[in-house]
């Protein structure tokens, strides 16, 4: 049976279920079993099933355009990616189809669907938040997907990330080798595994320096300015003398809102807080004081992510093993950071 011709229908009956138990495995609607999940996913893969759009595209050729999943382009991190992903794209003769959640999980899964379904050649995905299950499932359909700037445990997806426990790791010696001893992190959801490595990053990095790590700063939420106002609240509320005199923030999205909340309370910054963020985003040149950082080079990594995207849409992505390229950090020092003051 050619692969362009397989249908719902043929799917259903290879795998005992229903039509509509097959619909709504192929919109992630919830209330598939287990079982009948197991048994589509191996009907889809044996039959080579591809829902109609991508079959279209199949049938008349290639589409010419790759769809890009972001959760938000309030965050200058995706601003920067995607800029990097655009850069990339014209040479390889490529357009984008933008999908933005709008930080919505459940937007986020319909719009994979949809990429899923529109035939573009291949799909990148910069969302931490998109499940495993879902990613793998545009896999298992023979379309390209490739992650940017984020991990998931499961080794045939591509991806192209940095190295979020050595960039801890710079933040945290930066800080220490200016005379630093309380170290404060505030990290992002640690349920995403690249916010867990830079946390990971931050406590092994204080202890090679035989100091403590402090309580992790603000609550298992997307991080946003917010976050960082609220860890600056938090700590002063402490007495004097358990203040940390630096923040580690896990994005410089967070870093932004520890500025502010510093500017607003009289806090001089590097004087009382020195602080530093992760990224690099465009705006770090910009905040008062500029902001020192640890350079996880989105532009570079939605550049690479293109590049290997491209190669799987040319060479037909069979079955071979996902790679994963890890980009080297490297630490961007700014006015933001300096000498702790000594405590009367």
């Amino acid at each position: 049976m050619a692969k362009d011709s397989v249908t719902i229908r043929d799917v259903a009956a290879r795998a005992g279920v229903s039509k509509s138990t097959v619909s709504k495995y192929l919109t992630s609607t919830p209330y598939v079993s287990a079982d009948a999940r197991e048994r589509i996913e191996r009907a889809v893969a044996e039959l080579g099933y591809r829902p109609n759009g991508s079959a279209r595209a199949l049938v008349g050729g290639r589409s010419r355009f790759v769809g890009v999943l972001v959760p938000s382009i309030a965050n200058p991190y995706q601003a920067d990616l995607l800029a990097g992903i655009e850069r990339a794209a014209a040479p390889h003769q490529l357009g984008t189809l933008l999908a933005i959640a709008d930080n919505d999980e459940p937007r986020e899964r319909e719009l994979l669907q949809g990429l899923l379904k529109s035939g573009a050649d291949g799909v990148i995905v910069t969302s931490a938040h998109a499940q495993d299950a879902e990613v793998q499932a545009l896999r298992r359909a023979g379309i390209p997907v490739v992650l940017a700037g984020r991990h998931i445990a499961a080794p045939e997806i591509d991806s192209v990330v940095i190295d979020n426990r050595q960039g801890a790791r710079l933040a945290v010696d930066h800080l220490v080798e200016l005379g630093h001893r309380q170290i404060a992190h505030i990290p992002g959801p640690l349920t995403v595994l690249d916010f867990a490595q830079r946390a990971e990053g931050y406590r092994d990095a204080l202890r090679e320096h035989g100091l403590e790590p402090l309580p992790l700063l603000g609550g298992d939420r997307l991080p946003d300015p917010e976050r960082g106002r609220e860890a600056v609240r938090a700590l002063m509320e402490l007495p004097e003398a358990e203040r940390p005199t630096a923040v580690f923030a896990a994005v410089d999205w967070i870093a932004v809102g520890v500025l502010a909340e510093a500017s607003k309370r009289g806090i001089e910054v590097p004087g009382e807080l020195s602080v530093i963020g992760f990224d690099n985003v465009s705006f770090c040149e910009l905040t008062a004081p500029s902001l020192s950082t640890v350079d996880a080079h989105p532009e570079r990594i939605g550049q690479r992510a293109v590049d290997r995207l491209a190669d799987r849409i040319a060479s037909g992505y069979r079955d071979e093993p996902g790679s994963r390229e890890v980009l080297a950090p490297t630490l961007v020092v700014r006015s933001s950071t300096g000498e702790p003051k000594t405590r009367a």
